[in-house]
């Protein structure tokens, strides 16, 4: 009886011992189970990250990409704007002191004497001289800007000033002599302040300077010419004279809707 006993205590403790050796080895796989999962988390995170670095890496370079290509079109822009308007560093269009400029400046300080010689002097043919002489440095200005590359802000506003002052004298000298000459002069003064205001406007919208045209030049051109001959020629024929003023007053109107035309274009373009 006692050999049955030990026999069966032998048998609980190997049943017991296996149990535990399954136990033991099921705690081994499922430790194993979450040291892999933990593993694969693991892997998984490195690469999320991995991949997260490589697409915000990607996004950096996109947006460096981006702001390089706005920098140089923000440039590109700032060198044509300054290239237009002469305020950019170093701008030809800038400049003051200029040959043509000076020229404009000489032509002020002759209409004034102009306005001497043949209303207080009575010396027509002195006044004449003075308006031909006026006539060649506005050529001459003209000629060296656009030739010589000293064109400038100041003078595309100088140079028509200069126009405009001369003709105004021009004018107000042969008032004196002709009746239908102050019609002409209210004309030069309506245009004058309306091709103001549009130029003014379109400069405005454009914020560049303008250069006389074609047109306005040939006005000048063909007053300057009128105004010389009514002025060495004081006994010409009325009849004569009232044709060329009716002319001038044609080119007036012909060089004012010229430059409402040009200049309204650039107010309306988009």
């Amino acid at each position: 009886m006692s050999e049955d006993f030990d026999k069966t205590a032998e048998g609980v403790t190997d049943e017991h011992a296996f149990n535990m050796g399954l136990m033991e080895g099921s705690e081994l796989f499922k430790n194993g189970d979450v040291a892999a999962e933990d593993s694969a988390y693991v892997a998984f995170g490195d690469e999320s990250v991995s991949n997260g670095e490589k697409t915000a890496g990607d996004a950096l370079s996109v947006n460096e990409d981006k702001l390089r290509d706005e920098s140089v079109t923000d440039c590109a822009q700032r060198e044509e704007r300054s290239r237009r308007t002469g305020t950019g560093a170093g701008s030809d269009e800038g400049r003051i002191f200029t040959v043509p400029n000076m020229l404009s400046l000489v032509r002020l300080v002759i209409a004034p004497f102009i306005f001497y010689a043949y209303v207080v002097l009575k010396k027509y043919n002195l006044a004449a001289i003075l308006v031909v002489a006026s006539g060649l440095t506005d050529a001459a200005d003209g000629f060296i800007a656009r030739n010589f590359g000293q064109t400038s802000n100041l003078g595309k506003v100088l140079d028509p000033i200069a126009d405009k002052v001369t003709q105004f004298v021009m004018f107000f000298c042969l008032i004196t002599r002709y009746r239908l000459m102050r019609i002409l002069t209210v004309v030069l003064v309506v245009k004058e302040v309306v091709q103001a205001l549009v130029v003014w406007l379109a400069y405005k919208k454009e914020r560049v300077v303008h250069s006389s045209k074609w047109f306005g030049k040939l006005n000048t051109i063909f007053l300057y010419s009128v105004c010389v001959l009514l002025m060495v020629l004081p006994d010409i024929d009325p009849n004569v004279a009232d044709v060329m003023m009716y002319a001038s007053l044609v080119m007036l109107a012909v060089a004012f809707f010229g430059y409402l035309f040009q200049s309204m274009k650039l107010i309306m373009k988009k």
